[in-house]
This record gives structure tokens, C-alpha cells and sequence, in this order.
């Protein structure tokens, strides 16, 4: 440690880019990565800091490096947005690879690019009743989100109706308070047996305006 804090400090602004800009792109689906992983995607994102600084005027040492580091992390958030979904999509049209390096169907499924986004969810637990929140949009502005996706398969739901396992449903009334907000339910990984997804194509504004604009039209 000592002696990476007598390295240059543009070598130190490329390490902690790097590093930094690594956790956020890859924030959620780490946990399978290497340490030689995580050396050589912090190095390669550090490049990129190192790449701006020497683009920019050197005259203004800090204002420099904060600009290098910020886009560094521009680039990281791209990445997790959109390069690795294109990428992913130019692989499988050239026939070159249909992996996507995810650990498990669960990360591919639970882990949401900016296309999608999970608009209803319903879990089955070992006791055979359904869990469901029918519509994950009335809590998008909740603490939590809508709902939270373990890594190791647990879930946490606000349920909105259940189905007991000899198919009585029942609407959960009191999921919302105006006074204690809103009731999150945490099924451990143990209980459940399965998670039925829906998802829908997230509309872009610019797209979502024009069609205003026609219906309007």
C-alpha cells in the first residue's frame, strides 16, 4: 500500500478510475468475478482516465484529474447501460458466441438493462401458495424499489394478493398505509420454489413523445 501511494499520482488517478468506475459497471453481478477479474477490468477501465488526462490541458493538474476520473465513470455507466447489451446482441448476430458470461439464468433474468424493466412478479414458496405483486409500478417510489432480487435467490416483495395451495386468492388491502407506508415481504432463498417474472420493453422519451405527438397529432 505504501508503495502505491509513491507512484506518480497519474498512475494513482488511473488505478482509483479504474477501480471506481469497475465497481459501478459491474455493481450487482461481481460475486463470480476473480481477483485477476477485478485487476485486469479496473486496468482496462483505468485506460480510459489515463487516455483522457493526457488529452487534457495539464496546466490545471486538478481540474484534470477530477475530469478524467468523471469520465471514466461516464464510460462504466455506458458500458452497464448499453455496450455490453450491444456487444452481447453483435456476438450472437455474427454467430461468434450466445454466453453471456453470467453466472446463473437468475443474474440474467434479475440483473435489468435499461430496455426492460420487471413489471410484475409472483413467487411460489415451499408451503404452495403464490406471493404476488401484480403491478410493481405502484411501488417504484417506495424505499426499496419495487421489489429486491438477491443474489442467492431471495426475494422481498410488497405482496398485493396471495393464492393458497388450494387456489383461494385473497387481495392484500392493507399492503399500503398512508401513515406506516408501504409493507415489504422478505421470502428467504429456503422458501422459494419458484419466481414467475413479467417484463415489459421500457419506452424511450424521444419515442414516447412522437407518439404523443401523433395521437395528439
Amino acid at each position: 500500500m505504501n508503495d502505491a501511494l509513491t507512484l506518480p499520482w497519474q498512475i494513482q488517478l488511473s488505478l482509483a478510475a479504474g477501480y471506481a468506475t469497475y465497481m459501478l459497471a459491474y455493481r450487482g453481478i461481481r460475486s463470480h468475478h476473480k481477483p485477476i477479474d477485478v485487476a485486469f477490468l479496473a486496468i482496462a477501465f483505468g485506460l480510459i482516465a489515463t487516455g483522457a488526462l493526457y488529452l487534457l490541458p495539464s496546466d490545471h493538474p486538478v481540474f484534470s484529474a477530477v475530469a478524467a476520473f468523471g469520465v471514466s465513470m461516464l464510460a462504466g455507466l455506458l458500458w452497464r447501460a448499453v455496450g455490453a447489451l450491444w456487444l452481447g446482441k453483435a456476438l450472437r448476430y455474427f454467430d461468434v458466441s450466445w454466453a453471456n458470461d453470467d453466472p446463473s439464468a437468475w443474474t440474467s433474468v434479475t440483473t435489468q438493462n435499461s430496455k426492460i424493466y420487471l413489471s410484475q412478479i409472483c413467487v411460489l414458496t415451499d408451503r404452495g401458495e403464490w406471493l404476488n405483486c401484480t403491478d410493481t409500478s405502484r411501488f417504484a417510489d417506495e424505499p426499496f424499489g419495487p421489489c429486491v432480487l438477491g443474489p442467492t435467490g431471495d426475494v422481498s416483495i410488497y405482496v398485493t394478493d396471495e393464492e393458497s395451495a388450494d387456489g383461494t386468492t385473497s387481495e392484500n388491502a392493507h399492503v399500503t398505509n398512508p401513515e406506516y407506508g408501504a409493507r415489504m415481504t422478505y421470502i428467504p432463498a429456503g422458501k422459494v420454489q419458484r419466481v414467475a417474472f413479467r417484463f415489459k420493453k421500457r419506452e424511450l422519451p424521444a419515442r414516447r413523445w412522437w407518439g404523443l405527438r401523433r395521437i395528439r397529432g
